[in-house]
């Protein structure tokens, strides 16, 4: 199981490691270059038909969902890393 250890989450991130082991818990750091290549990988994955959403529901989830998929923006640095 992936555990953000950037932050706040460093805490809760090591408490798992130390209660469930390495071979359970990969805690992540969140670092600018992780968030950029995340963001690639994610759009690559699109552009592949490799990412799916599920139909209208007219759940909370799916609105919240597509708001926040809305709202995003990309922004591309010089060193051609990703923001977002």
């Amino acid at each position: 199981m992936a555990v953000d250890a950037t932050g706040l989450g460093e805490g809760v991130a090591s408490h798992l490691t130390k209660a469930l082991g390495r071979l359970m818990v990969e805690p992540i750091k969140f670092t600018a270059p992780m968030k950029s290549k995340l963001g690639y990988e994610m759009m690559g994955a699109v552009n592949a038909g490799r990412l799916k959403m599920y139909m209208r529901d007219g759940s909370e989830e799916w609105a919240e969902f597509w708001r926040q998929v809305g709202s995003s923006r990309a922004r591309y640095r010089l060193n051609e890393t990703m923001d977002f």
